[in-house]
């Protein structure tokens, strides 16, 4: 399960997100995974210094049984910061929230806005740990062309 999550040395940035509903990953599979502004008040960055034990050992607090794996290949971060050099654009926008779809939706528990969407094809699977299993999904195909990346900035409507 901890491979399935994270490589060390992988050409991916990793990120995960706990939920307890089970549909409601299967869900994020197929649809996306919906964030309120910040990607990373929800989803976490894991490091090289990352394992499973420790997280499970050290985090606060349980979310959910469900971690659902999401992976940017980080040669996109780096085209989207020389096209943002080249360009002379200046700040970069969250580049998670450029690779996603802007929404408009609220959740009726909270009455909270959701604002981004990330793809499915960021989305690698998510794992039970609690079940042991690992689900993969059919859509992940987290590669970018240049000239993909340099379309998502221009109808991104962050350009400054």
């Amino acid at each position: 399960m901890e491979s399935f999550i994270y490589k060390k040395g992988e050409a991916l940035k990793t990120f995960i997100h706990y939920t307890e509903d089970e549909e409601v990953a299967k869900y994020i599979l197929k649809d996306g995974f919906k964030f309120q502004d910040s990607f990373h008040k929800t989803a976490e960055f894991l490091d090289d210094e990352w394992n499973l034990d420790a997280y499970n050992h050290y985090r606060q607090k349980c979310y959910g049984d469900n971690i659902i794996i999401i992976k940017i290949p980080q040669i996109i971060y780096d085209n989207i910061r020389g096209f943002y050099k080249e360009l002379g654009l200046g700040r970069i926008p969250p580049i998670e929230t450029l690779l996603s779809e802007k929404i408009s939706e609220t959740l009726d528990e909270d009455q909270q806005d959701l604002t981004h969407k990330l793809y499915p094809r960021f989305i690698k699977g998510y794992a039970n740990y609690v079940k042991d299993i690992i689900v993969e999904n059919p859509l992940f195909k987290p590669d970018l062309s240049k000239k993909e990346v340099f379309h998502i900035i221009k109808t991104s409507n962050q350009l400054p």
